[in-house]
């Protein structure tokens, strides 16, 4: 764990966590709605007028949803801040959302392999653990204790806009 220091005092956060700059967009109910701006593959290069990952970064981005976290720093419509999420939780989530389908379908794919010897039964079985496994990481990623592991948290007012 690491101190960030912060205008209330300091605060404990993972040594490592995803970060981005976002702008408050509204306060409710002691809430910052907050916006950040989709990110680029790149800054530009001399090559950027040829470059085809330019091309496919802009062709895929799409506008990211607003997040809401607790107003506890006193931010202000129009502050820009700095957030975070421990890399820890989001590797957990990619981990769980890749791993509970695929071993369902393998799971599924071997009880079908071991109770029948026919290749169509073995290939139903196995979609039919797919099918489980996505309804299992669905459920699971919905749950309380998933969803509070990756709300953004309030690192630090970002360096132009600080007091």
């Amino acid at each position: 764990m690491t101190n960030v220091s912060c205008d209330e005092g300091v605060r404990r956060f993972d040594a490592d966590m995803m970060t981005t700059i976002v702008s408050i967009k509204a306060i409710r109910n002691g809430m910052a709605i907050v916006e950040a701006s989709p990110q680029k593959a790149c800054g530009g290069c001399v090559a950027s007028s040829g470059c085809g990952g330019k091309a496919f970064s802009s062709a895929m981005t799409k506008p990211l949803p607003p997040l809401a976290i607790h107003n506890d720093f006193g931010g202000y419509v129009g502050d820009e801040i700095e957030i975070g999420i421990p890399q820890s939780s989001l590797l957990k989530g990619a981990m769980l959302v890749y791993l509970f389908p695929l071993a369902g379908m393998l799971m599924g794919a071997l009880l079908g392999a071991e109770i029948f010897a026919n290749n169509g039964i073995e290939l139903i079985f196995g979609v039919a653990g797919l099918v489980f496994g996505i309804w299992y990481a669905r459920v699971f990623t919905r749950s309380e204790r998933f969803t509070h592991s990756l709300q953004p948290v309030f690192i630090r007012k970002s360096p132009r806009h600080a007091l």
